[in-house]
């Protein structure tokens, strides 16, 4: 439920030895194209939102 896109996909998997402590990492509902949800294989990526630069915005709040 985030703004994360495929250049933060990207870092995180150019950084994937510092997550293989985790057993899971979702990163649904965030604006990753396909190419960007194919980074890590062992991410659940599920749905995502629409992508648009101008109105990134995180999906909830307080």
């Amino acid at each position: 439920m985030g703004c994360l896109s495929d250049l933060g996909a990207k870092v995180l998997a150019d950084n994937a030895e510092a997550f293989k402590h985790l057993k899971h990492l979702d990163v649904t509902e965030n604006t990753l194209t396909p190419e960007g949800a194919k980074l890590a294989d062992t991410v659940a990526a599920g749905n995502q939102r629409n992508y648009d630069e101008d109105e990134r915005y995180v999906a909830v709040g307080e």
